[in-house]
């Protein structure tokens, strides 16, 4: 690589790791993005995503017990929509939202319509 990968370079590379369910590469690439920010809890979050998805249990609850020592949380996404002139803030499995039945109704459908182009059976 032409210049030295960044922490986004490396949580990207750990995102892939837990997607194709490499252990050996997630371990490398965790410890190296955990060098560079120690105190960022979605790391963390992410080599446990790696170990569940491995069938780890007993490493997925050494790195959860770790975070919970050191106090670590990882803050919650937030999405956001604008409609109308008007922004509409989301936070994942968010049910506050006055339109909440709404936009879950919409996102039925498009799921739906989702699976359907991609040949997904119901």
């Amino acid at each position: 690589m032409p210049v030295e990968p960044d922490a986004v370079v490396w949580s990207a590379l750990l995102g892939g790791c837990v997607i194709c369910c490499n252990v050996d590469v997630g371990e490398i690439v965790a410890q190296k993005l955990i060098e560079l920010e120690p105190d960022n809890a979605g790391n963390y979050t992410l080599l446990a995503n790696l170990y569940a998805h491995a069938g780890r249990w007993s490493d997925l609850a050494r790195m959860r017990r770790m975070m919970k020592d050191r106090g670590m949380h990882k803050r919650p996404g937030y999405s956001w929509i604008e409609d109308k002139d008007q922004v509409h803030v989301f936070l994942a499995c968010d049910m506050s939202h006055d339109r909440t039945c709404e936009i879950y109704d919409a996102l039925d459908t498009l799921s739906v319509h989702m699976k359907k182009g991609f040949g997904i059976s119901l």
